[in-house]
């Protein structure tokens, strides 16, 4: 393997680790974003019905 081939093979390996970094990130975010709708239509909820 001459250098370039390695280097490129590292820059794959740091995009694809970074592309995972990036997805489960987007995920945590998504959850906590769902979390936060459920909270607020169950505060709604809870409103309508007491309030």
């Amino acid at each position: 393997h001459d250098t370039q081939t390695i280097a490129r093979a590292a820059d794959r390996a740091e995009d694809a680790s970074y592309v995972r970094a990036l997805q489960a990130s987007e995920r945590m975010m998504m959850t906590s974003i769902e979390e936060v709708n459920w909270r607020v239509s169950y505060q709604a909820q809870s409103i309508k019905c007491y309030g």
